[in-house]
């Protein structure tokens, strides 16, 4: 976003925040003039600041922000049964979500403690990918170009200029889809 805007990282302070509620907490109360947060906190942070205003969210850039689904690579090999049951269960998720739309946005709400109205503000643009769509996000057709790898090294770049890395990394040394190829669904 910041070449888009024909920026770089230096062209910025950068406040590293251990959470996304942190970082809403840290902006909210006016001690930084920007934040990278997400829901509940982005509607709850503009609720309390009057001059908040929304740069950019993933409705507008789909797959700017993402949710990863991470396991312990030594947790994996010894317990694989229970990382295909959550991968599972995660896309049975999904499904009844997409066919049950209501039911599971109450569900959620309950979860958060929000209405189903403060829910469904939350979730526009807001995407819960099925495996499809993750097959193809992480290139399982062979695809070397997938959207994941794609942004792997535009990341590093990034990170590279902030001074975060000193060198890149092959995005294969820090992924194993070999759970994902193995569900059936």
């Amino acid at each position: 976003m910041l070449k888009e805007e024909n920026l770089t990282a230096k062209d910025v302070q950068m406040l590293f925040m251990p959470t996304a509620g942190d970082a809403a907490a840290v902006f909210t109360a006016g001690r930084a003039k920007a934040a990278v947060t997400w829901e509940p906190y982005l509607s709850s942070s503009t609720k309390q600041s009057p001059n908040a205003h929304v740069l950019v969210t993933t409705r507008e850039k789909p797959g700017l922000l993402l949710d990863l689904l991470l396991a312990n690579s030594d947790y994996a090999k010894a317990n694989p049964d229970a990382v295909n049951g959550v991968i599972k269960a995660w896309f049975d998720a999904v499904k009844f979500w997409k066919t049950n739309p209501a039911q599971a946005n109450s569900t959620i709400a309950k979860g958060l403690g929000v209405s189903d109205q403060e829910l469904s503000e939350m979730l526009k643009g807001c995407k819960y990918a099925d495996y499809p769509e993750n097959a193809t996000y992480f290139g399982l057709q062979g695809n070397s170009s997938a959207p994941f790898f794609e942004g792997f090294a535009q990341a590093q770049k990034v990170w590279l200029e902030a001074g975060l890395m000193t060198k890149t990394v092959n995005a294969d040394s820090v992924i194993d889809v070999s759970f994902l190829k193995g569900i059936t669904v």
